[in-house]
């Protein structure tokens, strides 16, 4: 049953994507179907972890990115929740003795929002001891969606302030402060004084 689901996503893909080229959807519509189908993210996964490895460290292969749709808990992963409509899932891979295989278990992710031409970042996440300590996997999942949302036609990210997220509390104000509102800063990003998130604008 499973392989033929992923058949049939396989050519819902396809048929988007010659849809998309046709002009008979556009960039943007073609890239939320793929969220919804919950595919896998088809890019060279290496140059990103390369770029955020510290101490110039070597990627491994053991890494895929998929796509996620909806929030609360996605039935594909068993250990992570989307607080944001839309996400990248990181997640690893396990040797079964034949062929690296993807795990259902989720290391990371980032999931976000949309707003007309604007995309608002409403979560980072790491599973606790899952992601290697040398990765700055914050920083990787920015530029993931910077470059997305470039691609598919919006023209700023957005990132939330720690204090507005959905589970801030006092306990972890710092940690909260340093993932959210340091990460922006470092990142060329600029508080908006009205909407009280930070932007960018990428177009």
């Amino acid at each position: 049953m499973g392989l033929y689901k992923n058949i049939s996503r396989l050519k819902e893909y396809s048929i988007a994507l010659l849809l998309c080229k046709l002009g008979y959807i556009q960039a943007k519509d073609y890239g939320l179907r793929m969220f919804r189908l919950r595919v896998p993210y088809l890019l060279n996964l290496r140059d990103y972890l390369e770029k955020f490895l510290k101490n110039n460290n070597t990627a491994s292969d053991e890494y895929s990115l998929f796509l996620a749709f909806q929030k609360g808990y996605d039935p594909h992963y068993i250990n992570i929740c989307l607080d944001g409509d839309y996400g990248f899932i990181l997640t690893s891979k396990t040797y079964n003795g034949k062929i690296l295989e993807v795990s259902n278990r989720a290391l990371a992710c980032v999931s976000f929002t949309i707003h007309g031409s604007n995309i608002v970042i409403q979560q980072l996440q790491a599973v606790k001891g899952m992601v290697p300590a040398d990765l700055r996997w914050e920083k990787l999942f920015i530029q993931l969606v910077i470059d997305w949302a470039f691609t598919h036609g919006y023209s700023r990210v957005g990132i939330i302030q720690a204090k507005d997220h959905k589970y801030f509390i006092r306990t972890r104000a710092n940690d909260l402060y340093v993932r959210y509102d340091v990460t922006a800063k470092r990142c060329g990003f600029k508080l908006d004084d009205q909407s009280g998130i930070y932007f960018k604008a990428i177009i």
